[in-house]
């Protein structure tokens, strides 16, 4: 918390500190490493934590379908004064990897491997509103998983990693045509075909190669 007294640890496990029980989450004194009662309880795996700034909410990412009793899919917020569970929402509909809190705490910004947060198409990145769990027209689109995020200090920009290669796209690269063939050949014209994959390029080029290696004499055919 923000006068570190408190840490807050989020994993796989179902027991710290010689046995006693908590599951995926707890909050641990720093002074002596003691588990405090916090105990919301989530029902499978937490990958990520975030505090607001005052240390009263605690936003929470990861594998689970339940938060203190209470349906929460993948994301939820927790009273760090009782361990309650928020009417925060968001629903998400696969797994949330990592978060990231605006300095003001108005927007959490979720990563992950997800398709849909509260019924509203985000490809793996989204931003939601923290007072209404309303999901904002921020839209990465990335075209695969999100695992980390980092927000700069005066919230303008949204550092991402993750597994994808497209992100901020809504259309992705014309796909590659497959199944090249020899149609015909005569002493001066070669006439091949191939499968058209896509509808969106606008040229094709093709090389010749004696030996597999080194290229040459590239030809642009129109599809």
């Amino acid at each position: 918390n923000s006068n570190d007294t408190i840490l807050y640890a989020g994993g796989q496990f179902i027991s710290i500190n010689s046995g006693q029980v908590r599951n995926y989450l707890v909050a641990i004194n720093t002074s002596d490493g003691t588990v405090t009662s916090f105990n919301p309880n989530p029902n499978d795996t937490v990958y990520s934590l975030v505090l607001s700034s005052d240390s009263t909410t605690l936003y929470t990412g990861g594998y689970f379908t339940s938060m203190g009793g209470q349906a929460r899919n993948r994301i939820a917020a927790i009273n760090t004064l009782n361990g309650s569970v928020s009417s925060f929402d968001p629903n998400s509909d696969g797994t949330v990897y990592n978060l990231a809190l605006a300095s003001d705490n108005s927007v959490l910004y979720v990563g992950g491997y997800f398709s849909e947060i509260n019924s509203s198409s985000n490809n793996n990145a989204a931003a939601i509103q923290t007072s209404t769990g309303v999901v904002t027209n921020f839209n990465l689109a990335s075209n695969d998983g999100v695992y980390t995020l980092a927000l700069s200090s005066d919230n303008n920009s949204l550092y991402i990693g993750g597994s994808y290669y497209l992100a901020g796209f809504t259309s992705y690269a014309p796909l590659a045509p497959s199944s090249l063939y020899l149609d015909s050949a005569t002493e001066n014209t070669i006439t091949i075909g191939w499968v058209d994959n896509s509808e969106d390029e606008d040229s094709f080029t093709v090389e010749q190669s004696l030996d597999g290696e080194n290229f040459t004499d590239p030809v642009v055919l129109a599809p």
